[in-house]
């Protein structure tokens, strides 16, 4: 380096220099390759203490997913050889139905479609870029698929494949062909429980070939900004920016509210359609596109030949279910009603939930509307799989039973795994997550693992096992108390359920790592509160059927809860309150969600909060603006008006922006929690 400070333009310093930092990169490599093959030696030599419950999962998961022998239709079967050929017949004759009759499907009206301007993004030519980001996005240890080649072959080969693939990938969009090999599909079975025999307890995943998957994926990243226009605001499932938890808090708050108006009889139904992925009629699904406006080209393009199933894109069935929303809501089947919005059904995917006043003309209009949508898209409602549960008992119950042939429940219904029911949710209908997590916590698992791995073990598996719950439900404190109880003895002791002390508080225990706890998610405090402002978030800046509902029965989370508003409202209304500093509210032109005299609007304060002495109903700011002005004039007074007026419109695309640290998900919103309430609960 002196050498060349002294003699900058010598060329042979320059080879030199540019030698020794290639040996130096090279023996470094050598170095780094050497420790970390002692390191392996050393481990697969002397293991660690979690190596036993590694390979205890292992051996357990591999007695579960062997298949030993199976029974069809067509009989029972041992050896491999028989239970390959069994299930490729099960599933060509379930690929292979006949193709149902479309033409009754004139009478289900098309519904929303795309707007004209969109079209030409769809069948744009696919460029280099798109499709390398496709690439280099899919799973890196993704499974095998039939012709062997994976994600990571792509990406580690690309300098040398990228412009072939590229090239081919172009050519099937140019020429709207692609050949068998390339669509060869391996069908894995997946057991639903530890006891499967018959093949209807397995859940059949497809392989499909890695180039295949790239060209759904280009489809699909094309399609998954259309979506949300075009299909009915009741789908939940696999639409961008729609939530499951949405809809399981509507679910409850809908079954509570008609639990508790005695002046009236109503009844919720979960349907259940059999073989929902695998029977849908593709004829349907290819006609429904057309409705839609979809242009021909690059969209049908993927020719199938069996005339039934759908095991690739989850969108294709939602615009297939979005028909029956709109047979719904053009049908005689009234739903409940919720100025000014009415509601008579849900969906996540194939989940469908049905709301209606208990008449039985609204029972013979769900029973008709069920069949026409199964004569059109193949999609049968299995009856004896349907619950159905009432309002009141009455003297029209058991002839609505009679008339859509459910069965009936006298206590709740779960919906999507969830318990909801006309009634408070007691501790009662917790039982079954109590009794997961202690499955969980028991067994050959507490012998294995060390501290550590228990720690990992709680934040991940347990963890993540209660946050499904706690979407859409609030657990009573009792259940809480037990689930903390379990997961503090299993921690200390490696025991759930021996009766031990521990010197450390849990809640000291669960704080974040930086305020001195081991970071172990707390369900009775941080995970809820990180739920709430996820809830409040969402509220504002997504119009969701779940917000307009509450909209219409509380208007604003900062107006005053009424007394029998349920204990998540409230909640909703207390963590609003406390992050009200952190938010900003804008006036924007388009998708205004705010409330004139509740939310905070104006410069964080509400119009209540200004002129206590005034009422104004229940309006929304959008009232007030017309042509992207102020419209104020001779409906408040000047002293208002003037102070309203000064309030600039933004040219921010949401109602509310976040203002505090980090960003708005769910992380920043848990530790949010710890900061705002002095680290402890």
């Amino acid at each position: 380096m002196e050498q060349i400070h002294l003699h900058p333009i010598d060329s042979q310093l320059a080879v030199n220099l540019n030698h020794i930092n290639s040996s130096l990169s090279f023996f470094h490599k050598a170095w780094a390759s050497w420790i970390m093959q002692r390191a392996n030696e050393k481990w697969i030599s002397n293991g660690e203490d979690d190596l036993g419950f590694l390979y205890a999962r292992i051996k357990n998961r591999s007695n579960i997913n062997k298949i030993k022998e199976i029974s069809t239709y067509a009989g029972r079967f041992s050896s491999h050889y028989d239970i390959v050929k069994a299930t490729v017949d099960y599933f060509k004759e379930i690929f292979n139905l006949p193709s149902p009759d479309n033409s009754s499907s004139i009478f289900i009206p098309k519904g929303n479609i795309i707007p004209n301007n969109l079209t030409h993004g769809l069948i744009a030519p696919v460029t280099d870029l798109e499709i390398k980001e496709v690439v280099f996005a899919g799973a890196t240890g993704s499974a095998s698929e039939p012709d062997g080649f994976i994600f990571e072959f792509y990406k580690h080969s690309w300098e040398i494949t990228g412009f072939y693939v590229c090239q081919a990938i172009k050519n099937f969009f140019k020429d709207d062909t692609l050949h068998n090999s390339v669509k060869a599909t391996a069908i894995v079975l997946i057991p639903k429980n530890s006891y499967a025999t018959h093949i209807t307890d397995y859940r059949s995943i497809s392989l499909c070939n890695t180039f295949y998957k790239i060209i759904v994926k280009l489809l699909a990243n094309r399609m998954k900004e259309i979506t949300p226009l075009i299909i009915h605001e009741s789908q939940a499932g696999f639409i961008k920016k729609r939530v499951s938890s949405n809809i399981i808090i509507l679910a409850n708050k809908i079954l509570r509210d008609f639990g508790s108006r005695k002046d009236k009889e109503f009844f919720c139904a979960k349907l259940d359609i059999q073989k929902a992925f695998d029977s849908v009629s593709r004829d349907f699904i290819i006609a429904r596109l057309h409705e839609k406006g979809f242009p021909l080209k690059g969209f049908l393009s993927i020719v199938v030949w069996p005339s039934a199933g759908l095991p690739l894109s989850p969108l294709l069935f939602s615009i297939a279910m979005d028909a029956l929303s709109c047979a719904l809501d053009a049908g005689r089947f009234c739903g409940i009603t919720n100025d000014p919005n009415a509601y008579n059904h849900l969906l996540y995917a194939d989940d469908v939930l049905v709301f209606s006043p208990a008449t039985l003309i609204n029972a013979l209009a769900l029973n008709d509307t069920l069949e026409l949508f199964a004569t059109c898209s193949g999609l049968q409602v299995n009856k004896n799989k349907c619950s159905i549960l009432f309002s009141h008992s009455s003297s029209m119950t058991d002839d609505i039973k009679r008339t859509l042939g459910f069965t009936s429940s006298y206590v709740f219904l779960k919906y999507l795994g969830i318990p909801i029911s006309t009634k408070r949710l007691t501790s009662t209908y917790f039982q079954p997550l109590l009794s997961r997590l202690s499955a969980l916590l028991a067994g050959w698992k507490i012998k294995f693992l060390s501290f550590a791995g228990r720690i990992q073990y709680l934040k991940f598996t347990i963890a993540n096992t209660i946050a499904y719950w706690i979407r859409g439900a609030i657990i009573p404190k009792s259940c809480c108390k037990c689930i903390d109880r379990m997961c503090a003895k299993f921690l200390y002791h490696g025991s759930a359920t021996e009766k031990k002390l521990h010197l450390i508080a849990w809640r000291k225990t669960c704080l974040p790592t930086c305020f001195g706890g081991l970071g172990i998610p707390d369900i009775k405090y941080s995970i809820q509160f990180g739920r709430n402002c996820s809830f409040i978030w969402r509220f504002y800046n997504t119009s969701t059927l779940t917000s307009k509902w509450l909209k219409s029965k509380f208007h604003s989370p900062y107006k005053p809860p009424p007394k029998s508003a349920s204990t998540f409202w409230k909640t909703i209304c207390l963590v609003a309150a406390r992050i009200k500093h952190l938010i900003q509210f804008h006036i924007i032109n388009i998708n205004i969600n705010l409330s004139l005299t509740w939310d905070p609007w104006l410069n964080g304060k509400s119009l209540h909060d200004l002129f206590p002495h005034l009422h104004y109903a229940n309006f929304e700011v959008k009232d007030f603006i017309i042509n992207g002005i102020w419209n104020f004039r001779g409906r408040l007074s000047d002293e208002v008006y003037t102070f309203v007026d000064s309030v600039p419109f933004s040219d921010d695309n949401w109602n509310i922006s976040w203002i505090g640290e980090g960003k708005p998900n769910f992380k920043t919103f848990k530790m949010l929690y710890f900061v705002d309430h002095g680290k402890f609960p």
